[in-house]
């Protein structure tokens, strides 16, 4: 997890790799493959994460959430780092960088989504956020077209973000749920009739049966009171010294969430 001036959070190489490197393996065996997969310019790919810290005398040039998850979004999906799927890269990443500022995009839908992205891809992102919001978006002093197509993605993700409501610091699915536990010397085994068990294993590789938990699927979604009463029955809460930082870990970022949660926006980006 990278951290900005003044509490902003951004996304580093590595995690920008590991959501490029999640929908290859999410879209492999669909009828949308990412092929040929992988970096094509690993200058350009640089290029586009460093664009989170562009600073001005010291001054982050993007410094708020939005701002800087539009120019991360923007330098992804237009300077195409990777040989394919750029677009689905850029998008997820936005998602995943405003949550990790605990935002949200709410009032929004697939279509959207999906206009959105395309807009920003065929540089008509000024004139299509300009129609949606009804503003007008002017071009300010030595602002160049780069400038102002960021600013539009800004402008709208924006007004479409909001503080996560949530009581837990992240969403995550089942499988991401297996891998933080295991981290602790926990697994989740022997799953049967919508249920799986919570184990623990000792030093000396003895198990131990902890709790019984819903489980729809290593796709789906936890819910906030499973998580919660997961970690209660683990002693893995901030009573007991594991607040949500180290509950989590530095590669915990919801990359599933949003690849099930957006998966017919992500399929037809393929296809734009």
């Amino acid at each position: 997890m990278s951290g900005g001036k003044a509490g902003l959070l951004t996304l580093d190489r590595t995690e920008v790799l590991q959501i490029y490197e999640r929908l290859v393996r999410d879209f492999e065996n669909s009828g949308d493959p990412i092929h040929p997969a992988g970096i094509r310019d690993d200058h350009l790919l640089e290029s586009a994460i460093s664009r989170q810290h562009v600073s001005i005398s010291n001054i982050l040039k993007y410094p708020d959430p939005p701002s800087n998850a539009a120019t991360l979004g923007f330098g992804l999906c237009n300077t195409h780092p990777f040989y394919n799927g750029n677009k689905r890269t850029a998008l997820v990443s936005i998602l995943v960088h405003l949550d990790k500022n605990k935002q949200c995009l709410w009032g929004t839908n697939e279509e959207q989504l999906y206009d959105f992205i395309l807009a920003v891809a065929n540089h008509g992102v000024a004139e299509w956020v300009t129609r949606q919001l009804g503003l007008k978006l002017e071009y300010e002093p030595g602002e160049g077209r780069t400038e102002i197509e960021v600013r539009a993605i800004a402008t709208w993700l924006a007004h479409h973000a909001e503080p996560v409501r949530r009581g837990e610091e992240r969403i995550i699915t089942y499988k991401e749920l297996r891998k933080i536990l295991r981290r602790f010397g926990y697994e989740l085994e022997n799953p049967a009739d919508s249920y799986i068990h919570v184990v623990h294993y000792g030093p000396d590789g003895r198990s131990k049966s902890i709790d019984t938990i819903w489980y729809p699927g290593d796709a789906r979604e936890v819910s906030i009171s499973a998580i919660k009463r997961v970690r209660e029955k683990c002693g893995l809460t901030e009573e007991d010294g594991i607040d949500s930082k180290v509950f989590y870990g530095r590669h915990a970022i919801p990359i599933d969430s949003f690849i099930n949660r957006y998966r017919l926006v992500l399929r037809r980006l393929a296809d734009a």
